[in-house]
This record gives structure tokens, sequence and C-alpha cells, in this order.
């Protein structure tokens, strides 16, 4: 590089003016999406979950109506309610493994308690389904997912 080409480059300003206009929309985009994300959610309590396996619907449970219908006999236990609570137990075929669901009725919550699934278990570490938007608890070696009523899965994976 030659003595002028360095002497303009130190002469010259830090960003122009098209760096700022670049930088302040970056900015501007993550302060939208954020607020899009956060405020925009349905944190109303929780309506109700279903366990799916492998895809198909193996258990509902409606809070408004305290209805819990099961589809899958051979694969689900339901616990007897005590203080508002009861256990679901869900077994993959073959009874080998399972996952144990407690469902809280007065706080509308669910949260997976106990799995045989892995040295991991991020199930059982996954957050409690608490309102009409949480995340859904997927136990990926059991194939078992725990979803709110409202969760549709379109089958794109993000």
């Amino acid at each position: 590089m030659s003595l002028k080409k360095i002497e303009q480059i130190k002469q010259s300003k830090w960003f122009s003016i098209w760096d700022l206009i670049a930088f302040g929309a970056v900015i501007i985009t993550s302060v939208v999406l954020i607020i899009a994300f956060t405020v925009g959610r349905d944190k109303s309590a929780l309506d109700g979950f279903y366990l799916s396996y492998r895809g198909e619907q193996v258990f509902t449970y409606d809070f408004q109506e305290g209805k819990a219908e099961i589809i899958l006999q051979d694969n689900i236990e339901v616990g007897e309610v005590e203080n508002g609570r009861f256990t679901v137990r869900f077994y993959t075929d073959g009874k080998k493994g399972y996952n144990d669901l407690l469902v809280d009725t007065e706080k509308r919550t669910v949260e997976v308690t106990a799995s045989n699934c892995s040295t991991h278990k991020d199930c059982v570490y996954t957050p409690k389904l608490q309102n009409n938007s949480s995340t859904p608890i997927i136990c990926t070696p059991h194939a078992f997912s725990v979803c709110p009523l409202k969760f549709t899965d379109d089958g794109v994976i993000r």
C-alpha cells in the first residue's frame, strides 16, 4: 500500500452516513421484533393440554370442563385427584419407557416430573405449561410431547 493511500485512510471518518443508517435500521428492527414476540403472546391461563405420541394425540385434558379423554388406553395411567392435583403416566410401546406428569387443576399447570428417556432427561427440566402460549414439552427419545390445547403443529422445523 502506498503512503498516499495510508494517509487517506487515516483522514477518513470511521463511519459514513450509510453505515449509520444501516445500523439504525438493524436496531429498530430488533426492537420491533422483541416487542412483537413478548407483548403479542397469549398469556391467558392454560385452557387444557394434550399428550402426543409419534404425532398422534393419546390423551387430552380440558381445565375448563375438568374433563379428561384417554385415546390410547394401553399407554396412559391416570392417578387419583388429591388437593387439585393428579398424575398421568405415559408408557411407550411395550411399557419399556415412561414419562410422569403432574397436573395441577387449581393453578392450571402441567409438568413432566420423571422419565427414563435418557441420562439428560431434558423433558423433566423443560419449564411447565402455564399459559396458552407455553412452549411444548418434548421428549425426543420417547417421541412424546405435551402441548397446550390451542397449540397447532404445522410440521415445519424452525
